[in-house]
């Protein structure tokens, strides 16, 4: 795990197509997008089928069709960020992130208070 503290941000800068497969993260994450569009795929931490099947950080391949097959399955949700937006994301929110365009964003993580739940680990051996 790498230490969140108070300030704590990452850039992230590619062209169209630039694609980060869905995953969830241990910390809250305000992703305020600069420059270009990105569509932001979401699916609640609440799948179980997800928490299952995760290996580390990142959602199989099918995802989709294991989220399907649910018995109450996760709702699905599609987000598109253009310069200037931002999006809060809850820890352990699975999210898939897909440049539209030639786009920068900043993820900050570094918030003042607790940022971390480390009971939420799905994907990793307890």
């Amino acid at each position: 795990d790498v230490p969140v503290r108070p300030g704590y941000a990452s850039l992230w800068f590619g062209p169209a197509g630039t694609r980060t497969p869905l995953h969830h993260d241990g910390s809250n994450i305000l992703i305020c997008q600069i420059y270009g569009r990105k569509r932001i795929t979401l699916v609640a931490p609440t799948s179980a089928a997800l928490a299952q099947h995760a290996e580390g950080f990142y959602a199989p391949e099918d995802w989709k069709n294991l989220v399907a097959n649910e018995d109450n399955p996760a709702a699905i949700r599609t987000v598109e960020l253009s310069a200037g937006e931002a999006l809060f994301l809850p820890i352990g929110y699975w999210h898939d992130v897909e440049a539209l365009e030639p786009s920068i964003h900043v993820s900050m993580l570094g918030f003042g208070k607790p940022n971390s739940v480390n009971w939420y680990r799905p994907g990793f051996v307890q």
